[in-house]
């Protein structure tokens, strides 16, 4: 973390973010996405994946909700000290990054994510990646990176169900959203996957130039969110 931030910026527009998330293997591994980061990056915009941690820290979550409402949540301890664990595990990360003078963005921690989904959703959603996946966007929306790709196996009903049909609501709390739901799969057709990707860039530059026009802002590294 010292070298990253011992590395010299460079004045310059801050690039359009855009974030991926979706079905936990399409989210991660290039060959299931056909390379979205990549595609992303070839059309001049900066990637942002959120971490896996939060994935790997969602059970003491739900079984404290399936113990508060349906009254099965399980042991209960067990997970309390799971997530100890974890929080321990994760905290020397978290002071590296602190570290860094705000040049890199923490991932909200778990407590906040699970309100943000509740807005939307309810944390009972939990077939495939569940609430998760909708408290992600709302996630990167809130942190200043409104473009979204939901990434997910063709026919994918867990996933259509907390993406997809979660989009509209997440519109009508953040107006500025523009999500795009890919679906992967070996018979998909990947020109279509990467027109619908550039239609979603091109309104992001789009939005992003016409926001910096209004403020009458120079678009640098320090006046970019």
């Amino acid at each position: 973390m010292k070298s990253f931030d011992a590395l010299p910026l460079r004045d310059i527009p801050r690039k359009v973010r855009v974030g991926v998330v979706g079905e936990i293997l399409v989210k991660y591994q290039p060959d299931a996405n056909n390379h979205v980061v990549d595609v992303i990056e070839s059309q001049d915009c900066e990637a942002v994946v959120p971490g896996i941690m939060e994935f790997m820290t969602t059970r003491p979550y739900i079984t404290d909700w399936n113990e508060r409402n349906l009254g099965m949540g399980g042991n209960q301890q067990l997970y309390a000290l799971m997530r100890w664990g974890l929080d321990r595990y994760n905290a020397p990360i978290k002071a590296a990054i602190a570290t860094a003078h705000g040049k890199f963005k923490q991932d909200d921690p778990m407590p906040e994510l699970v309100k943000k989904a509740a807005e939307v959703t309810s944390i009972g959603v939990q077939a495939g990646e569940g609430w998760l996946l909708t408290a992600e966007i709302l996630e990167l929306i809130e942190q200043g990176c409104p473009n979204v790709i939901c990434a997910q196996p063709f026919a994918c009903l867990p996933n259509h169900v907390t993406g997809r049909g979660m989009f509209g609501k997440i519109r009508r709390l953040h107006p500025e959203a523009n999500i795009v739901s890919i679906d992967y799969d070996p018979g998909a057709s990947e020109a279509n996957q990467l027109n619908r990707i550039k239609l979603m860039i091109a309104a992001a530059k789009k939005a992003h130039d016409a926001k910096f026009a209004a403020a009458g802002e120079p678009q640098g590294f320090a006046s970019a969110d």
